[in-house]
């Protein structure tokens, strides 16, 4: 399983089973109702793509970072307003790391690039 989409699909909860799926590429969850999602997303290492825009979150967890292999993160249109400092790393990813003015990342100056 390489590809995986839960677009507008009224999500609430992500199962934690999720990680398992080491060789997913593109995981795909935007326009739900996710409040959270769980850690077990750092076993995704092969994930290429992420989508959580238009969500409910208020918080992601900072095992986000161990996905090293991000090369496009979407987490825009969220009720975030501040990130780990832990996930600064995907900032080197530019307009490919797409997140709201004015969501911060803890233990940063600077705001996030939109």
């Amino acid at each position: 399983l390489g590809h995986l989409s839960f677009d507008s699909t009224q999500l609430t909860s992500v199962p934690v089973e999720i990680g398992r799926l080491s060789a997913l590429t593109h995981l795909r969850l935007s326009s739900n109702q996710l409040a959270s999602v769980p850690v077990e997303v750092r076993g995704l290492r092969a994930l290429t793509y992420l989508n959580l825009a238009l969500n409910q979150l208020t918080s992601v967890p900072a095992a986000l970072s161990a996905l090293s292999a991000l090369a496009e993160f979407d987490i825009s249109s969220n009720p975030l307003t501040a990130l780990p400092a832990e996930l600064a790393c995907f900032r080197a990813l530019g307009e490919e790391f797409k997140l709201d003015n004015s969501v911060t990342i803890i233990g940063s100056a600077a705001s996030a690039p939109a």
